[in-house]
């Protein structure tokens, strides 16, 4: 009744009941069982979701316990199901604002951190900037992913800091990866991307004349 089965449309064998079992979840499910069967653990205890006849699934809790022959080897297991749906729906809805709340302190962050970052380098206090460059940056990236254009902003600051210290070869390597993310998400033609890539060649120019002159 909990799956709105009845016994003249589903089968009692094992095998009927796993193939309803989620299949982001039978492998853990399948584990936990195992592991039960071969006395790895005293007693099988699951969460997972399982398909209702309607098509949606149900969240529920499986507790069981085998009867055991002289072997030790399982012949019965019995048990209780419950449905706990509705607090797996409130557990997400918690982390969904969990998150939230943690991207929207980190994006914040890395604004105030980009921010003290620009009026340092308005100073010509590159040091000071640098590692709050850095951490910007690092913060995009977790929140964003690697190919995000706003990472490519902040890996444009910091090459254009290493460019102002003359650490052209760290610069260039950002500019590169700057100019590669702006190609990808805005093209090739985009001013922004225009720019980047005329940053690119002249940096490689002076840090190629620089090599030659040593």
């Amino acid at each position: 009744s909990l799956l709105g089965l009845f016994d003249n449309a589903f089968s009692h064998t094992p095998n009927t009941w796993i193939s309803r079992i989620h299949p982001e979840d039978r492998p853990q499910f399948e584990r936990t069982l195992q592991a039960y069967l071969t006395h790895q653990q005293q007693q099988f205890h699951c969460e997972y979701r399982i398909q209702h006849a309607d098509g949606h699934y149900v969240w529920v809790l499986t507790r069981g316990r085998a009867l055991w022959d002289a072997d030790g080897v399982a012949y019965r297991l019995t048990g209780s199901q419950s449905d706990i749906t509705a607090r797996k729906q409130q557990e997400y809805t918690v982390s969904q604002r969990r998150e939230i709340t943690q991207t929207t302190l980190h994006t914040v962050g890395a604004g105030l951190l980009s921010l003290q970052a620009t009026l340092y380098l308005n100073e010509g206090l590159y040091e000071e900037a640098e590692p709050l460059l850095e951490a910007a940056l690092s913060i995009k990236k977790s929140l964003l992913g690697d190919q995000h254009p706003d990472v490519g902003v902040s890996l444009y600051h910091l090459a254009t800091l290493y460019d102002n210290q003359f650490r052209f070869k760290e610069a260039e390597a950002l500019f590169e990866k700057s100019l590669a993310i702006f190609q990808d998400t805005l093209g090739p033609h985009h001013p922004h991307t225009k720019c980047i890539q005329t940053k690119v060649v002249l940096i490689r120019q002076l840090y190629r004349a620089l090599a030659v002159n040593q």
